[in-house]
């Protein structure tokens, strides 16, 4: 069973359909990029877990190509 942790394995993700690394969001202290699946399409995308419908958390989205996928 895969625990995401880095110490046991350098690969992690969150979507098995579009497997792209975990990793810590730039733009805030406590929040990590994670796949997310645009509600329109089949589109992923990074967006970080902070994410709050209120815009009261991280807004920051990254698209794949920006991010060097």
């Amino acid at each position: 069973m895969c625990t995401n942790e880095p110490e046991i394995c350098d690969f992690m993700t969150n979507d098995k359909v579009a497997p792209h690394d975990i990793f810590k969001c730039p733009k805030c202290p406590d929040g990590y990029m994670v796949v997310k699946k645009k509600r329109d399409s089949e589109e992923r995308f990074y967006g970080c877990t902070n994410y709050d419908r209120t815009k009261k958390g991280c807004g920051y989205m990254l698209p794949f190509k920006q991010a060097g996928f």
